[in-house]
């Protein structure tokens, strides 16, 4: 992967952390409570990151090959399924003991149905927050992500076919913004407009456009521009998040998104390595923790709902700053030991296996 995209990968993990530290910041601490409403919630954005990065990534690993025909469908799920499944079995696994009182004293019927549907990674696909977001809760993008994986050869082969890719990205566009309107105050919209797969391709296929676009019109930075175009695109991206508080939630988790995501996942592609920006973010530290960065998103909700279980009522609410930064900190070292000892050692076997 390119450098500076890979250590992005944990820059956008960790907002995700910061937008679940509502589950255990203390309502009396006025503090945290504030930077939790205006700067951390918006985390969820890195999701959309992941999605789209998703597509591009593919879409540049994979293009040439769908040009010379060379493409095999088989290899390409074995190696999506030896980089996922591995670490998403261990988060379920971390995040099953929280489960054991309502399995216990709940309705066990649902209990397993909801077991089985992560089990087979298609939580994302049931409507209902009971599934979607059971057992280790931020596993549902790994499951949406899995039909992106799915759809993929039938996507790229149409995209590189057509002549106008930005109708294509237009045409996504406005109908997700008609589909969000339409949705204003449905009960239900943060399902299909966040969860549901068959929404949030969109992101996937908007990062496999991106590719396909910056390459046709082979465009270029200049390396003593890249420093300077780094930095606008972060100034775009720090915009739409100063702006994010006048624009309804249904856009926000759709279509918002979109123009600094693109932006700095396409700038610092072309500048990487040649710019100040990309040029720190391939520091071996960071770089190890862009490869890590996959395991810190599934564990970390867990270690959240462990403290908020058994732990937040014990500690006053002037602690929570170290309490965040131990949950970070665990949750760093977590992931680097699960990385290193089974993340990739499993994804190196299967793929061995499956080839």
């Amino acid at each position: 992967m390119i450098k500076s995209l890979n250590a992005l990968r944990f820059v956008f993990a960790l907002m995700v952390f910061l937008s679940h530290l509502n589950y255990i910041i203390p309502t009396t601490n006025e503090f945290w409570s504030f930077c939790y409403r205006y700067v951390f919630r918006e985390g969820y954005v890195g999701v959309s990151f992941f999605f789209m990065l998703s597509g591009y990534i593919l879409a540049y690993r994979y293009a040439d090959e769908f040009v010379s025909n060379t493409f095999s469908f088989k290899t390409f799920v074995r190696r999506r399924l030896a980089r996922i499944v591995p670490m998403y079995y261990v988060g379920l696994l971390i995040a099953l003991p929280l489960s054991f009182t309502e399995f216990l004293e709940g309705d066990r019927v649902f209990y397993f149905k909801k077991l089985v549907t992560n089990l087979f990674l298609i939580q994302s696909l049931v409507p209902i927050s009971d599934y979607y977001f059971s057992f280790n809760g931020v596993s549902w993008s790994v499951a949406t992500e899995l039909v992106f994986y799915v759809s993929f050869p039938v996507v790229v082969t149409f995209l590189i076919r057509q002549r106008s890719l930005k109708k294509i990205v237009c045409t996504i566009t406005v109908l997700l913004v008609i589909i969000a309107t339409i949705l204003l105050n449905s009960p239900n919209a943060y399902y299909w407009l966040y969860i549901s797969p068959y929404l949030r391709i969109a992101d996937f296929v908007m990062g496999i456009c991106l590719f396909l676009w910056l390459k046709n019109k082979k465009i270029k930075i200049p390396k003593e521009k890249a420093t300077s175009w780094e930095v606008r695109a972060l100034y775009v991206f720090f915009f739409f998040l100063v702006v994010q508080t006048y624009v309804h939630e249904n856009f926000k988790v759709g279509t918002f998104y979109w123009v600094p995501i693109a932006t700095i996942i396409g700038v610092f592609s072309m500048t990487n390595v040649h710019g100040r920006l990309s040029a720190f973010l391939s520091h071996k530290l960071l770089q190890h923790l862009g490869h890590i960065s996959f395991s810190f998103y599934l564990l970390h909700h867990s270690f959240f709902k462990y403290y908020e279980q058994y732990l937040m009522h014990k500690i006053p609410s002037q602690w929570t700053g170290f309490v965040i930064l131990f949950l970070l900190l665990i949750s760093v070292f977590t992931s680097s030991i699960t990385y290193n000892y089974i993340e990739e050692p499993a994804r190196k076997l299967l793929r061995k296996r499956f080839t």
